[in-house]
């Protein structure tokens, strides 16, 4: 089992009941693993939420998490005291700031159709030179999801990266059907199996999401 996963269960046990991600093999239980590996470096989280994978980073790093709720931010403050939060919309968020790293978890697929392309062009100008934006969404062409217009495919994806200046690699999380996740957490090693089968490429067009990290390219 991820390592993080009791950790993160138990603070929503505690903290945020009400706001469980569903999913217990969710690509945020992976995203919580790369998070840790980053240190000493500038952060903003955009829908931050209850700020449970904020709990994941490294003390050394300058965090900025911010949303429009402000319950969930009291939550997030508890969660993460050394950390700052902000109640902001992200179209009032200033360019002239910089930062090394900017998320985008789970939050895309919420905003309008029409303002994905703002987002995340907005996210490249927030970006320092060869900054990082970490995406995740789920994937619209898994069958649980389907139905659910304001997903995201993996073409759509490619599109509003490319079109805003990023390059980065769309991986696919979790090949196998959604609802099977409340027994395949039992099986011994089933997060190092989901991502070497998500290094693999197996199925990324079936996946139940997608898990990003894109640079931004410098013109010229």
């Amino acid at each position: 089992m991820n390592k993080y996963y009791k950790k993160i269960m138990k603070l929503w046990r505690i903290y945020a009941p009400n706001h469980f991600w569903g999913d217990p093999l969710d690509v945020r239980f992976y995203l919580c693993k790369k998070l840790a590996e980053i240190k000493n470096k500038k952060i903003l989280d955009i829908g931050c939420g209850v700020g449970i994978i904020l709990t994941c980073l490294d003390n050394t790093n300058k965090v900025l998490g911010i949303d429009i709720d402000e319950n969930v931010l009291q939550v997030a403050k508890k969660l993460n005291p050394l950390f700052s939060f902000k109640k902001l919309d992200w179209h009032k968020l200033k360019t002239g700031q910089k930062f090394d790293v900017i998320l985008l978890i789970h939050s895309l697929e919420l905003i309008d159709r029409g303002e994905r392309l703002a987002i995340l062009s907005k996210i490249y100008d927030l970006l320092r030179k060869d900054g990082v934006l970490i995406l995740t969404t789920p994937n619209r062409q898994n069958r649980y999801y389907r139905k659910k217009l304001n997903k995201l495919t993996e073409e759509e994806e490619k599109e509003l990266l490319t079109s805003t200046g990023f390059k980065g690699i769309i991986y696919g999380w979790n090949p196998f059907p959604i609802q099977a996740g409340h027994i395949l957490k039992y099986l011994p090693g089933i997060f190092k199996l989901l991502e070497w089968l998500m290094m693999k490429n197996f199925r990324k067009e079936k996946c139940v999401a997608f898990y990003i990290e894109a640079i931004k390219k410098q013109i010229g």
